[in-house]
């Protein structure tokens, strides 16, 4: 494939649709350029969605809410998607995969874009509840005005996840040289790696 090809290519649009032929584009055209920041971002979106109000205090503004958020996703996130990569990467090689531990990276963090978009609707949202959105025992939950399309939001949270993940799955065969069945195995095993090393962390500290 010549250069001209791949310079018309548009990743932010073609990953949606071409996911195989994207991240083939990526790897010789942009290369690591994009990771980190789409790393980032990634792990603020599942930071925000996986935010716990039993920890809220009723008072907390949405400043107290947002930057410990930023801080973690721009620590521990950026340590968490590149320690699941170097596994993706290890146990690639248990299954012949060819990919390079920066092509792992790539696939990673651009077939993320669907989940990132996510952090759009964190406008509807912040708009209908403000902090409100955090508290299960808001009244603004009983209130169809609002539960409606509140619920509307979180299912097209659940569809870009999902759609990430597909697009995920064929981003890693593609460097692998995988099958879809077999960089789904790939990502499986490296998350019980991970879901193992979690528990034995946890059950430690519930030792000490």
């Amino acid at each position: 494939m010549d250069d001209n090809t791949i310079q018309r290519i548009n990743p932010w649009v073609s990953i949606w649709r071409e996911p195989r032929e994207t991240i083939k584009n990526i790897v010789n055209y942009y290369g690591n350029k994009y990771v980190l920041t789409l790393a980032f971002l990634t792990a603020l979106v599942y930071n925000l969605n996986g935010l716990n109000n039993s920890t809220f205090d009723v008072d907390i503004t949405l400043l107290d809410i947002f930057y410990p958020v930023f801080l973690k996703s721009l620590t521990l996130g950026l340590m968490a998607f590149y320690f699941y990569g170097f596994l993706l990467y290890l146990s690639g090689k248990l299954f012949k995969g060819k990919a390079t531990q920066s092509e792992i990276y790539i696939a990673m963090a651009w077939s993320s874009i669907p989940t990132i978009l996510g952090i759009f609707l964190w406008i509807p949202k912040l708009m209908l509840f403000g902090k409100e959105w955090f508290f299960e025992n808001s009244e603004l939950w009983d209130n169809e005005l609002y539960l409606y399309p509140a619920l509307f939001i979180i299912f097209i949270d659940v569809i870009l996840l999902v759609y990430g993940t597909v697009i995920f799955i064929i981003a890693l065969s593609e460097v692998q040289g995988f099958s879809k069945w077999k960089a789904f195995i790939n990502s499986l095993f490296v998350f019980i790696i991970i879901s193992v090393l979690m528990l034995l962390v946890v059950e430690y500290l519930y030792e000490l």
